[in-house]
């Protein structure tokens, strides 16, 4: 179950807030609207309200007003939307990619402690012998035929006259693989960033170069889009997202 959501410092001047509040009749009244937030993290962590009526909403946020009115005016201001005959939160996958991936992360938690028990829950006995364990002490029981190198050593080493050598120049250092990564990571936008680690699906510095030349040619809502169908279809191969992306711009004529 989620703990918090994610909500951008923008929110605090946006004029879809001041636009609720003159909807709903009161200043502050957007504390509903955050209240139905926290309560969807939990309860409907994909955002979607497709089986909640205007009553439940409203009991969901805590609004003691008429629950058609306060629908009504989350739809106006662009908090909520139609979909089919019920609602859904509005681009809630993209402002709160950590809340959606819940139920997955909650799944492959369970997989993972299956396999890692048997399907048992229990761990293995502490007293018994992992395969990375040895019953004994290489350094105590196993004896090296190796010579000592000291058997070989002679008993007294002349020293070369010195000679005067110029440093050679040390070449620059490369960045190591990690700060590599955090910085090619940095330059993605931030709506993939979330996403990518709402999901936590990580990529190798490869794979985040090539995605940083598909934002320069693709919309942020296209990138958003492959993601989350290669998320949808549990494939995490970085050759998978580049297929959907291809695709994407081939269907897309002003590319």
């Amino acid at each position: 179950m989620n703990s918090d959501i994610r909500i951008l410092v923008s929110f605090k001047g946006h004029r879809k807030r001041h636009q609720l509040e003159k909807l709903l009749g009161s200043i502050g009244a957007t504390r509903y609207l955050i209240d139905l937030w926290l309560t969807a993290a939990q309860q409907r962590p994909d955002g979607d309200l497709k089986d909640w009526n205007a009553k439940d909403i409203a009991i969901a946020a805590g609004y003691n007003g008429k629950p058609q009115k306060f629908v009504d005016s989350l739809l106006e201001s662009g908090f909520l939307d139609r979909d089919g005959e019920g609602y859904r939160l509005h681009d809630w996958a993209e402002h709160q990619p950590w809340c959606c991936g819940a139920p997955r992360r909650s799944e492959q938690a369970r997989r993972a402690a299956e396999e890692r028990w048997g399907g048992s829950r229990q761990p293995p006995d502490q007293g018994a012998t992992t395969p990375t364990e040895t019953p004994f002490s290489p350094s105590s029981e196993c004896k090296s035929n190796a010579p000592s190198i000291n058997e070989h050593m002679p008993l007294s080493v002349s020293s070369p006259s010195p000679i005067l050598t110029l440093p050679s120049p040390e070449p620059e250092p490369s960045p190591e693989p990690e700060e590599l990564g955090k910085a090619l990571f940095s330059q993605l936008p931030l709506a993939v960033r979330n996403f990518l680690e709402g999901y936590e699906v990580e990529l190798s510095n490869e794979a985040l170069n090539d995605l940083l030349s598909w934002c320069k040619k693709l919309t942020e809502q296209d990138i958003l889009k492959a993601l989350k169908e290669a998320v949808d279809h549990d494939a995490y191969r970085w050759l998978y997202v580049q297929r959907i992306l291809t695709r994407i711009e081939s269907e897309t004529p002003e590319y």
